[in-house]
């Protein structure tokens, strides 16, 4: 552990370890799998000597992606078509409540929206941890409370599903996402998305450049001016990682090893 630093490098050697040990090693991303090789080259320069460099040297040559497979098809019997696209726009967050996130992002944006007299509502799904609780949620669930309409982890299935068949936009404000199952899973229930050009995002959804924006300011422009693009490039992308496609990937790439 670097104290002055404060930097905690003992799960970065054991990633290091456990891949240098493994005959194989899949990320779910390039993203992932480039952080992490990236990732390693600063570990190791940290150390006291540079004898690990040479070891390290042949770890690329056995890391590869596998992009997750995603059970996609228990929302199906939620969809109704009525759910959908209303004047007043439907907000939707569906993430961990943790910091990595970034909830004071987006919920600037959403506060800067509704103190220009912009109609939303609003729907704060995912689960909070008292570790990891980031104290914007206390203040957000005042000072946007007219607009919300459910606030916090549904306690079914069917209510979450049904939130994000609802739900017209998912604004992502996240800094750290190396695949990003909650935004496949509202993009699949044909939620429109709004992503910065960081981690997995242009890997996966790069082929449709309106899903992007360029700032908090662009951002914020996107939802004022909102209406619906062409998903269905994101959509074809999504259902592709659904595991009734994806199985056959892993069962041949588990072969390989097996």
């Amino acid at each position: 552990r670097d104290v002055l630093k404060k930097r905690e490098s003992h799960y970065q050697f054991i990633n290091f370890t456990s891949a240098l040990s493994s005959d194989w090693v899949f990320f779910n991303s390039d993203f992932n799998r480039n952080s992490f090789l990236t990732g390693v080259k600063k570990l190791l320069k940290s150390m006291p000597d540079n004898n690990t460099f040479q070891m390290a040297e042949s770890l690329p040559q056995k890391c590869s992606t596998l992009h997750l497979g995603l059970d996609l098809r228990p929302f199906d019997q939620y969809f109704h078509p009525s759910s959908q696209h209303s004047s007043c726009p439907l907000i939707l967050w569906n993430h961990r409540w943790e910091n990595d996130k970034n909830p004071d992002e987006f919920f600037q944006v959403l506060e800067h929206l509704s103190a220009n007299q912009f109609s939303f509502s609003l729907v704060v799904l995912g689960q909070s941890s008292q570790q990891m609780y980031p104290k914007v949620f206390d203040r957000i669930k005042e000072s946007l409370k007219k607009h919300l309409l459910q606030w916090g982890q549904v306690q079914s299935f069917e209510e979450y599903a049904n939130w994000l068949w609802k739900a017209d936009i998912a604004p992502i404000t996240s800094l750290q996402d190396f695949f990003g199952i909650a935004v496949a899973e509202a993009a699949y229930c044909h939620c429109q998305l709004y992503l910065p050009k960081r981690n997995s995002y242009l890997e996966l959804y790069g082929h449709c450049p309106q899903a992007f924006y360029k700032n908090k300011e662009d951002l914020i422009s996107k939802i004022k001016r909102w209406k619906a693009y062409d998903q269905e490039s994101i959509k074809q992308k999504i259902i592709s990682f659904a595991w009734e496609n994806q199985i056959e990937v892993y069962d041949q790439e588990i072969a390989r090893w097996g």
